[in-house]
């Protein structure tokens, strides 16, 4: 069953920042990298996280 997680606009901007600190905080550099298609499964999660999370934010 999915999990429906309710954010604030904050948690949602620190959680962001998490995600990017977990791949090294570059994000120009992951998303030049998801274009070549040179990412690993750990960092495609993130970015897919970082793609929800601007979506939320309207970023």
């Amino acid at each position: 069953m999915p999990v429906v997680e309710t954010l604030s606009v904050e948690e949602a901007r620190r959680r962001r920042d998490e995600v990017l600190g977990s791949v090294g905080g570059d994000e120009c550099d992951l998303r030049e990298r998801a274009a070549r298609y040179m990412l690993n499964a750990e960092e495609l999660a993130a970015l897919t996280e970082l793609d929800e999370l601007d979506f939320l934010l309207s970023e």
